[in-house]
């Protein structure tokens, strides 16, 4: 063992640990909590605009908006659904 140089040393222990392959990181539970938050507003927000450009274009004031602001709260709720299960 004396007379392997030192980056011989070095590799045989990376390799004998798994020093050299990458770690797994895990994800944040704060910033996944966040991202489907912001996932979440921005369904919505998307929901409402829509809705009321559509009732602008067609002249029928809180129907289309009513509609896609529950979609788009419906929209929010099944991306968040589907990142807990």
């Amino acid at each position: 063992f004396m007379d392997k140089n030192f980056d011989d040393k070095v590799k045989e222990l990376s390799e004998k640990y798994n020093l050299d392959k990458p770690k797994k990181v895990k994800k944040n539970q704060a910033a996944e909590g966040y991202m489907l938050g912001v996932g979440f507003v921005v369904h919505v927000l998307v929901g409402l605009f829509l809705g009321i450009a559509i009732d602008k274009f067609t002249g029928t004031a809180p129907l289309f908006l009513l509609i896609f602001l529950f979609l788009g709260f419906i929209a929010g709720f099944r991306n968040i659904y589907k990142a807990m299960k």
